[in-house]
């Protein structure tokens, strides 16, 4: 597995942004869930277990950071 590149910490704006953006239900599939990938990155939740929630591989998730 490729390794885990650690993100800058994110703004209050972006954290919210981000939060809203994962639970829109209106917001395309594609949007969520890559917002939902970087909040539980930027907890060090283990790729492994994001992946698993979000129903990709690894290197996918990895992609998205």
């Amino acid at each position: 597995m490729p390794k885990r590149t650690p993100l800058r910490p994110f703004t209050e704006e972006e954290r919210a942004y981000l939060e809203k953006l994962r639970r829109s239900r209106t917001s395309a599939a594609q949007h969520v869930e890559r917002a939902t990938i970087l909040l539980r990155y930027a907890t060090d939740e283990p790729v492994a277990a994001i992946a698993a929630a979000v129903g990709r591989r690894p290197e996918t998730c990895l992609l998205y950071t």
